[in-house]
């Protein structure tokens, strides 16, 4: 690997998963992702900005309350392939859905694209979205 590969995936490991994904970590977001980022979500064809990326992330965390997240990763020059699994608890209302208090599990993969300064420039997500929303329609559990 080189000293640029290694940047990257310290980068998205440590400071994008595991400070703006699992803790909503806006200081440090704007640190490392781009203020003209273009991200796209699952199935949108129109990318959105920052602000719209970094709630994005935030919802998804704040209603599941991740446990925790896998992720395998490749990295080519500054281009990066994360795939990743997430497992939480379904405590909020996420999607219009309201909490079930079930374990969620789904997976997807994130393509980032960085600039010369390392910042993440454009990301596009793509994950089970139809397995999750089927998590999510299930009824709450019993206490």
């Amino acid at each position: 690997m080189t000293a640029l590969t290694n940047q990257i995936s310290t980068l998205l490991i440590e400071s994008f998963y595991g400070r703006v994904c699992d803790h909503s970590d806006r200081d440090m977001a704007e640190k490392i992702i781009s203020p003209s980022v273009e991200f796209y979500a699952t199935g949108s064809e129109v990318p959105v900005g920052f602000d719209d990326f970094f709630n994005y992330v935030s919802m998804f965390q704040k209603s599941l309350e991740f446990k925790h997240v896998i992720r395998e990763h490749l990295v080519v020059d500054q281009t990066a392939l994360i795939y990743w699994l997430v497992e939480g608890c379904h405590k909020k209302e996420l999607l219009g859905f309201a909490p079930t208090n079930k374990d969620i599990a789904y997976s997807g993969m994130t393509l980032f694209y960085f600039d010369d300064q390392n910042l993440i420039t454009k990301a596009i997500t793509v994950f089970d979205e139809k397995n999750f929303l089927a998590q999510l329609r299930n009824s709450p559990e019993q206490a």
